[in-house]
């Protein structure tokens, strides 16, 4: 049983490489990128844009897709590794979203920002989604020990910082606002590694 629930608990591994290539990655893409790309003025996804960043619009996009089939299975990893508690529920309809939210980061690599409003759409989609999942994986977090608790805590203050990313958007458009997309991505990317390195050193050191 333990050595069947250690192979499920793998899946968490996808998110570490997941978020290693998505780095290099999009490094790789600023080189390319003509110009000094601004992280106050310049959305990520322009990276992306083949007619901004004609040689490096391509590794970008490729960054994009990687990250949300990784985090696919990483929300499945996620899943098989607290689905016995109490809260089954809970982590169940939190893991569909989360499915959700991967399929909507592939889908804004494949329709980049050459197909404006379909990026869009798929783009605002990723943090409207990112927050029942922040809030209700993170709840789950908070009741079990005191590790997942300090983890819940940034996951909450994320969840929040989404909420008024969404709803800058839809207020005031892609204008403005760059840094906020930046900060979002990067401490999301930060609580699901520590979510991640946390399972994997639990199932490292428990008894087997």
């Amino acid at each position: 049983m333990a050595k069947e629930q250690s192979k499920w608990t793998l899946l968490v591994l996808p998110g570490l490489i997941g978020a290693i290539l998505y780095c290099s990655l999009t490094y790789v893409s600023i080189l390319h990128y003509p110009g000094f790309f601004n992280p106050f003025t310049e959305y990520l996804s322009r990276l992306g844009n083949s007619s901004l960043n004609p040689t490096g619009a391509s590794y970008y996009n490729l960054a994009v897709i990687q990250t949300g089939v990784m985090l696919l299975l990483t929300y499945l990893g996620i899943f098989s590794s607290y689905k016995n508690t109490k809260h089954y529920r809970i982590l169940l309809i939190a893991t569909a979203i989360g499915m959700f939210n991967a399929f909507t980061i592939i889908m804004s690599g494949v329709f980049s920002e050459d197909i404006y409003e379909l990026h869009f759409i798929f783009s605002l989609l990723i943090f409207a989604t990112w927050i029942p999942v922040l809030f209700s994986m993170n709840y789950i977090l908070f009741k079990q020990g005191v590790y997942e608790k300090g983890i819940s805590y940034y996951g909450f203050v994320l969840g929040v910082l989404n909420i008024i990313f969404v709803l800058f958007l839809l207020l005031f458009g892609t204008d403005s606002g760059a840094i906020i997309e930046w900060i979002s991505i990067f401490s999301f990317m930060t609580w699901a590694l520590l979510v991640v390195l946390f399972i994997i050193w639990r199932f490292r050191t428990q008894p087997k």
